[in-house]
């Protein structure tokens, strides 16, 4: 006789029917437990603007692997060399004038083709937008190749791109300091070994007003060459070993001239200072 299990109206179930029900009723518990999905924390995302990559300096030398050409500031970051290398500073001697603020005596329009877009207007050289790629100037003055000083204010009168492509020599060779170059917004060195100013290390972002002047200036010496904008620097780059050399868009600049892409620029206040190699020590 089979066990069962008995209500209180005395009616007599048998036990063998109760276990299959209760069976059911858990699967179906369990089946529906498992449907509802467990609540993940949400995550607060960071704007890109805001977010910081971290870039991984090189290890320094031990000092019994250091030579004399080593430079241990390599191995600093950009804003620890800023501490020691102020801009050039213009009250000091020796500064030559290089632009009168009323005439182009000592420059040239820079033979990019579609030419006759230079004049001075308001005691500024305006390089006008250009009907090919670049409109720029060239000086025809002599000017230092080696430990030497420039200052110059430059502005982003109307367009998007570089309003100054500043090329300068290096010994033997010329490189250009862009500002405000790619859509706008990049300032570096172009070029080192045949890597221009948005492949390089100095490769730097930032916001340009259009109508406003900013100060540049570029300081170059035998184991330097550094650049700094509205008295931040922005380049302090090491040539020694480094194929040095200009976009071939910009070789009518060279040595010395400014240039805009798509850009009508104001150039005014363009000085250069040349330095004594005991002065350029100081730089090294």
């Amino acid at each position: 006789m089979s066990r069962s299990v008995t209500s209180k109206y005395r009616v007599r179930i048998p036990l063998r029917c109760v276990i299959p029900v209760f069976l059911i009723l858990f699967s179906l518990a369990s089946c529906r437990t498992s449907s509802v999905p467990t609540p993940v924390p949400e995550v607060p995302t960071v704007p890109v603007e805001k977010q910081v990559v971290a870039t991984e300096l090189p290890t320094p030398p031990s000092e019994s692997q250091l030579s004399e050409d080593d430079n241990l500031d390599e191995f600093q970051s950009l804003e620890e060399r800023a501490r020691k290398y102020p801009a050039p500073d213009l009250n000091l001697s020796g500064w030559k004038s290089y632009f009168d603020g009323q005439t182009l005596k000592g420059w040239k329009e820079s033979e990019f083709g579609g030419e006759n877009k230079v004049h001075v207007q308001e005691g500024k050289i305006v390089l006008d937008f250009p009907s090919n790629d670049l409109t720029g100037v060239t000086c025809t003055e002599s000017v230092p190749r080696m430990n030497y000083e420039i200052a110059l204010k430059a502005m982003r009168i109307d367009g998007t791109d570089f309003f100054c492509g500043l090329t300068f020599p290096v010994n033997d060779s010329c490189c250009s300091l862009i500002v405000g170059g790619w859509g706008g917004t990049l300032v570096g060195i172009s070029s080192f070994n045949n890597m221009d100013a948005s492949n390089n290390e100095t490769t730097k972002m930032m916001n340009f007003e259009k109508g406003k002047w900013y100060d540049i200036r570029v300081r170059v010496t035998p184991k330097r060459i550094q650049a700094w904008i509205d008295q931040k620097l922005v380049v302090d780059a090491f040539p020694k070993g480094r194929k040095i050399s200009v976009r071939s868009e910009i070789a009518a600049s060279q040595p010395f001239g400014i240039a805009a892409w798509h850009t009508r620029a104001g150039l005014r206040a363009i000085q250069v200072r040349e330095m004594t190699p005991e002065q350029a020590a100081a730089f090294k």
